[in-house]
């Protein structure tokens, strides 16, 4: 299974070095591997899996996209930081 959905939003590094925010129109199989149609602006691209540089993630209430976070464990006092 795929860890791409149809309509998710991601960030996309392109051939020339550009970065651009996109949403997957198709996820397509190929003798290569798995490939993605993406729209970004008025064009569309078919890129490679290892061109994806972030997932992006809406928060419905919010209406805006944003960058999906792990947040990091941090001590819960003062004390328990080491220096």
């Amino acid at each position: 299974m795929s860890a791409f959905k149809v309509g998710e939003r991601i960030k996309v590094k392109l051939s020339g070095g550009r970065l651009v925010d996109a949403e997957i129109k198709a996820i397509i199989g190929t003798t290569d591997g798995i490939r993605l149609q993406v729209s970004f602006g008025e064009e569309t691209a078919l890129i490679y899996l290892w061109q994806v540089v972030e997932k992006l993630r809406q928060y419905p209430d919010v209406g805006r996209w944003t960058i999906e976070v792990m947040p990091s464990p941090l001590p819960s006092s003062p004390s328990q930081f080491q220096l």
